[in-house]
């Protein structure tokens, strides 16, 4: 996944509030990758909503708990400020690494496109003017 994004998790340290929190920083993103959304979850509806912004990438973890199956609300594994717990990061990149067959997919699929909107106008511009006579 190397060409198409770059993340760094960088340790937090300003205080005991901090500990085990890292910054969540991406690097550098493919541009056809930005603004993909992949809904992970079956049809019990547990699994990851994965987001790709300009900026981060957000992974909403949707589980079961509580009695009865009842279904608590998603849950992003990236907190306020671009920051995760340690604890996540392995559920994060597990979540990231599930989706990569479709986004391989579907950056291939945009390039496809903007290289057939480039060939087309290319031959747009050598176009010559239409003339009628009267």
């Amino acid at each position: 996944m190397n060409d198409l994004f770059k993340l760094t998790f960088t340790p937090i340290v300003n205080g005991y509030k901090s500990i085990n929190k890292y910054k969540v920083k991406v690097e550098y993103f493919d541009k056809n990758v930005v603004g993909t959304m992949f809904d992970m979850r079956g049809d019990d509806r547990l699994g990851f909503v994965i987001f790709f912004n300009e900026e981060f990438i957000n992974a909403f973890n949707h589980c079961i708990e509580g009695y009865c199956g009842e279904t608590i609300t998603s849950r992003s594994l990236i907190g306020d400020g671009y920051t995760i717990e340690k604890r996540y990061i392995d559920l994060y990149i597990e979540a990231i690494n599930k989706v990569k067959p479709q986004l391989k997919e579907v950056c291939l699929e945009k390039q496809r496109k903007e290289d057939c909107l480039k060939k087309t106008y290319e031959e747009w511009k050598r176009e010559k003017p239409i003339e009628y006579s009267f």
